[in-house]
C-alpha cells in the first residue's frame, strides 16, 4: 500500500494536545517566492556612463526591473512513423522570449536609458545594425555589441541567494512605452522583449 508522504514527513498528530502546542510542519516544503528576485544586464559600457557626471551608474536597469516572465525553453517534436507505431524523437530547441517591465526612474532617465540600449541592436538614426553614435564624440561612430548577458538572482527569506539563471546571448527585441492616462494612478512604465540564445540554471 502506497504511503503519504506529507504523513511521514511533517509527523503531524495534535490530539490530545493543548492548543498552544503547534503542529509539526516540514520546512523541507518551503519555496523561492516569486517577488524575491533581481535581474541584471550586462549593458555597454557606453550606456553605464553618465555623461553629465562622468560617473558610472552600476544598476539602473536593475533597480527599474518591477516585472520578468519568458523564462524556459521546449524542444520540438521529430514524429517518427513505422508500420504500426507513432513514437516521438526530441528535437531543436526553442527559448521563449524574455519581457521585463521597468518603471521610468526619474534619476536615470530609465525610458531614454532603454531606448538607448536598443539602439545597439538596430539604430533608427542611422538606420544600422549593431552602430551607434552615442558618446562618440567625433569621427565614426564605434561598433557595439549588440549581443550581450542576463542574470536574475533568486532569493530566500534572509535575502540570500538559493539560486542564478544566466540569459546568454541575449539582445534587445522590442521597446514599449507605457500608456499615458491622466485619469490613471500609475507610474509610467517601459516593457521590453528580448531574445537569448542559451539558459543556464545554476
Amino acid at each position: 500500500m502506497a504511503e503519504s508522504y506529507f504523513a511521514n514527513q511533517t509527523g503531524r498528530d495534535i490530539e490530545g494536545t493543548s492548543r498552544s502546542t503547534l503542529p509539526q510542519i516540514s520546512q523541507s516544503l518551503d519555496s523561492v517566492r516569486v517577488y524575491q528576485w533581481e535581474i541584471t544586464f550586462d549593458l555597454p559600457q557606453d550606456l553605464l556612463l553618465n555623461t553629465a557626471t562622468g560617473s558610472e551608474i552600476t544598476k539602473p536597469m536593475t533597480f527599474a526591473a518591477k516585472q520578468v516572465r519568458g523564462l524556459g525553453y521546449n524542444l520540438q517534436d521529430i514524429e517518427v512513423q513505422r508500420l504500426n507505431d507513432k513514437v516521438y524523437y526530441p528535437g531543436r530547441p526553442s527559448f521563449e522570449e524574455l519581457e521585463v517591465t521597468f518603471d521610468n526612474l526619474l534619476a536615470t532617465k530609465q525610458g531614454r536609458l532603454l531606448y538607448e540600449y536598443m539602439r545597439s541592436a538596430y539604430d533608427p538614426v542611422k538606420g544600422v545594425y549593431g552602430t551607434t553614435n552615442v558618446g562618440s564624440g567625433a569621427g565614426s561612430s564605434p561598433i557595439r555589441r549588440h549581443k550581450t548577458s542576463a542574470t536574475i538572482l533568486e532569493f530566500n527569506g534572509a535575502n540570500e541567494v538559493q539560486q542564478e539563471i544566466e540569459l546568454r546571448g541575449l539582445y534587445p527585441k522590442k521597446y514599449s512605452r507605457g500608456e499615458k492616462n491622466y485619469s490613471n494612478n500609475d507610474f509610467d512604465t517601459i516593457v521590453m522583449t528580448f531574445r537569448y540564445d542559451f539558459m543556464l540554471v545554476k
